[in-house]
């Protein structure tokens, strides 16, 4: 049975990023590991065997985390069991049963809400400011293709 496990952090600092890493090559001994940067986050992706990293995957990798100061937190897992479920801060379970001709993501909807939240607004102005900084890189190749 293999675990995935995705950690997604900010760029900066960059050390957390190599700390990581460290953490999770020499201390877990974990091979697959795929980093993904982006403008301001990084993704990594782990892939483990339970016979590679032998008891919860998951709490090994946290308990390391933590005795670098990176705290981390379970947010969801993916399962065979084709039933979608949420779990809250108090890491209670509940599960989301969509309606005839409903998508599970309403139930979802309903229990965040519709407002505008902060890091949607946040999300948004990261939105416009990669949008723009790719139209200035456009612009910038099409006069650098002119000119040549």
């Amino acid at each position: 049975m293999i675990s995935q496990i995705q950690i997604t952090l900010p760029n900066d600092p960059e050390d957390y990023i190599q700390t990581i890493l460290a953490v999770l090559k020499n201390e877990l001994k974990v091979k697959n590991i795929f980093l993904i940067k982006d403008v301001d986050n990084s993704l990594i992706i782990i892939r483990v065997e339970k016979t590679q990293v032998p008891g919860n995957v998951l709490d090994k990798i946290k308990s390391a985390l933590n005795k670098v100061d990176i705290k981390s937190s379970e947010i969801g897992y993916v399962d065979n069991l084709k039933e979608v479920k949420t779990i809250t801060f108090d890491g209670k379970e509940t599960s989301v049963l969509p309606r005839f001709r409903e998508s599970a993501y309403m139930k979802i909807k309903q229990e965040i809400g519709e407002e505008s939240l902060e890091w949607q607004l946040q999300m948004e102005e990261k939105i416009e400011e990669t949008a723009n900084k790719a139209l200035e890189k456009r612009k910038k190749m099409i006069d650098y293709i002119k000119s040549g």
